[in-house]
C-alpha cells in the first residue's frame, strides 16, 4: 500500500487541507473508488476504512494481479467531515452538485477540478454516496443514462439491482456523471445509511465492491480473504423498463419514474 496526498488546498485562515489516497497493485489504473464527498457520509467513509484495511491484507497475499491498480479515495471533504455538516460550509454548497469543477473557480470547484483530474484515467468507477433524502435504503448500484453506461456490468457487483437514471438538469454537476463522460465505467453505490455506520449494511457494501474487483480481474479468486465476501445475488438479471415493476424505497412499494430504468431479480441468493 502506497499513501499520497492526492492534492493540496491552500487556506489563508487555517491550515491546508489535504485529501489523502491509498493505492495498491502497479500498473494501469484500474479501478478508483471514491468515499464521502458530503460532511455527514459516515457509512460510506467507514466502508472506505474497511476497504482499505482488506486490500492492505490481500496485496501482503500477492492477491492483486499484476499490472492492476486499485486507488481509494476514502473522502474529499474533511473539513465538513469534522464538523458533521453535510455541506461544504463557507459556501453552503454540496460538493457533488459542483462537477466538473473549475480550477480558478470557488473552492468546492477547486476541490472537485482536482478530483476528477486524478481519478478520471480509471477504467472503472465506484463512488461511494448517499441519498438526499433521509432514511434507510437497500445496498444497490445506481448510474447516469449517458449513452456510455454500462448497466450488465454494474450487475457484477451482486446487489439486488441497478438503477439507471435520465439524468437532469442538476444531475449533469455529478461525479458519476462527469466520471463517465470522460470515458470511465462509473457506479454509484448507495450504502444503506449516511450518519450512522451499519454494520450489516456496510458488510454488503464491502462485499459487494470486492466482488466486482474480482469478476474484473483486478484482485485474485484464489485469495484466502476473498472466500468471506463471495455471497451475493445472483447476476442473471432481467431488464424491467417503464413503470412495469415495482422497487421497494423504505419499506414502501411504488413504481419507478418512468425516466428510469430498472434492472433487477432474481433474489435467490448464491451458495444459499
Amino acid at each position: 500500500m502506497k499513501k499520497d496526498i492526492l492534492f493540496t488546498l491552500p487556506s489563508y485562515f487555517r491550515d491546508d487541507m489535504s485529501i489523502m489516497a491509498y493505492r495498491f497493485g502497479k500498473g494501469e489504473k484500474t479501478c478508483a473508488v471514491v468515499g464521502a464527498l458530503r460532511g455527514d457520509e459516515v457509512q460510506q467513509l467507514y466502508v472506505c476504512a474497511r476497504l482499505v484495511s482488506f486490500l492492505r491484507e490481500v496485496e501482503k497475499e500477492d492477491g492483486i494481479q499484476p499490472g492492476k491498480s486499485v486507488m481509494i479515495v476514502p473522502t474529499a471533504i474533511g473539513a465538513s467531515m469534522n464538523e458533521g455538516s453535510r455541506l461544504w460550509e463557507p459556501e453552503n454548497m454540496d460538493i457533488n452538485r459542483r462537477f466538473p469543477g473549475d480550477p480558478t473557480g470557488s473552492t468546492t470547484e477547486r476541490i472537485t477540478d482536482a478530483l476528477l483530474e486524478r481519478v478520471k484515467n480509471y477504467r472503472y468507477g465506484v463512488q461511494l454516496t448517499s441519498f438526499y433524502q433521509p432514511g434507510s435504503f437497500v445496498p444497490h448500484v445506481r448510474m447516469m443514462d449517458t449513452g456510455r453506461q454500462n448497466p450488465d456490468l454494474g450487475c457484477e457487483f451482486g446487489l439486488p439491482y441497478v438503477y439507471v437514471r435520465t439524468p437532469r438538469d442538476y444531475d449533469q454537476t455529478t461525479l458519476n456523471y462527469n466520471w463517465q463522460l470522460c470515458g470511465t465505467q462509473a457506479y454509484s453505490l448507495y450504502a444503506g445509511k449516511t450518519r450512522e455506520i451499519d454494520e450489516a449494511a456496510a458488510d454488503q457494501s464491502l462485499r459487494a465492491i470486492v466482488r466486482f474487483l474480482n469478476s474484473r480481474g483486478i484482485i485474485r479468486s484464489g485469495s484466502r480473504l476473498l472466500h468471506h465476501h463471495q455471497r451475493g445475488y445472483d447476476l442473471r438479471f432481467r431488464n424491467e423498463r417503464g413503470a412495469s415493476a415495482p422497487r421497494q424505497v423504505c419499506g414502501r412499494a411504488r413504481p419507478p419514474r418512468r425516466a428510469a430504468r430498472l434492472y433487477h431479480q432474481p433474489l435467490r441468493r448464491l451458495g444459499a
